[in-house]
């Protein structure tokens, strides 16, 4: 089956007639976004957050393949690494206003999509935070505060250093490299 990548009017039926593969598919305003399947060290933070969330928060939280679906342009649908949900929220699909948390993990084929392009469009959906894992960094930042007038983009945001506390995580930045 021949695809057009380079289209930009893909919508979630188009991604359902993809191959079913370790690749990760998002649709970014139309147009399709493919990552490479993730490390064994990419899983192994992601794995580490949910394991030091899941007991303390209460809330629902998931890994990769949990999607935020979103349309105000174009169709949207974003895979963050790790999202935290509300309580009593359960969907292969959540709407931005379920989410708490959504959590990318830089890798070198989305440094520029996970700083940049990430980060504004989790703003412009109000989800209340926003948090960059950069293992070469080996810091944890947290956005916090979506502005409610356009354009929508966090306000505040915290660097966690390698040594000090997260709170929320209970745990060092640090420890999340360590695993």
């Amino acid at each position: 089956m021949a695809v057009d990548l380079r289209r930009d009017d893909w919508t979630l039926a188009d991604l359902a007639r993809l191959p079913e593969d370790e690749y990760r598919y998002e649709i970014i305003d139309g147009e399709l976004a493919v990552s490479p399947p993730a490390t064994s060290f990419h899983q192994r933070v992601a794995t580490e957050m949910i394991r030091r969330w899941q007991p303390a928060t209460g809330v629902l939280t998931h890994a990769s393949g949990v999607s935020v679906p979103a349309g105000r342009y174009r169709e949207r649908f974003l895979v963050p690494d790790v999202l935290v949900v509300r309580n009593g929220v359960s969907s292969p699909y959540y709407a931005p206003s379920d989410v708490l948390v959504a959590v990318e993990i830089v890798s070198p084929s989305s440094v520029t999509r996970d700083r940049w392009a990430k980060r504004g469009l989790y703003a412009e959906l109000g989800i209340p935070e926003y948090w960059l894992v950069d293992p070469g960094e080996r810091t944890l930042t947290v956005f916090f505060q979506p502005s409610a007038e356009p354009p929508r983009e966090y306000l505040d945001h915290v660097v966690y250093a390698e040594e000090q506390m997260v709170p929320g995580l209970g745990c060092r930045a640090g420890e999340l490299f360590e695993t």
